[in-house]
């Protein structure tokens, strides 16, 4: 068999990949949505828990899109969606400690320090948790 052959027919099909994917989107929201309400009891969230669940299911379900397109154009596709997932994880850093000194969109309130880390916690466990499901996929 050629090489080019059994590297496609070695890649997860897309209903796999969805399939975990929508698990692991589901699961990010559900912690996030966990962290969201100890974080607002303690203090008030500047971003929502409808925005929270929203963006947890829509990036772990984006980091689907992209492990299934990097596992039909590379061999090491578990190594690369990691190397990506980690580093778009730290730039993700950047957005909630800049929100503290300048609004996030127009119209939003500046974070608190509450909201600053609990978006960064929730930052780390939507990479964590789409990271884990898709490196997971034979």
């Amino acid at each position: 068999m050629s090489e080019s052959i059994k590297s496609i027919s070695s890649s997860p099909n897309a209903r796999t990949v969805f399939g975990t994917g929508l698990r692991a989107a589901v699961i990010a929201a559900v912690a996030n949505a966990a962290i969201w309400l100890v974080a607002s009891a303690v203090n008030s969230m500047k971003v929502g828990l409808p925005e929270t669940i929203v963006a947890s299911l829509i990036t772990v379900i984006m980091g689907g899109v992209v492990y299934l397109l990097l596992s039909r154009f590379t061999k090491k596709a578990t190594t690369v969606f990691t190397v990506i997932g980690v580093v778009f994880a730290l730039l993700s850093a950047v957005g909630p400690i800049s929100a503290m000194s300048s609004a996030p969109m127009p119209g939003m309130a500046l974070f608190n320090t509450t909201t600053m880390i609990a978006t960064e916690l929730m930052h780390i466990v939507a990479a964590a948790v789409a990271i884990r499901a898709y490196t997971q996929i034979k």
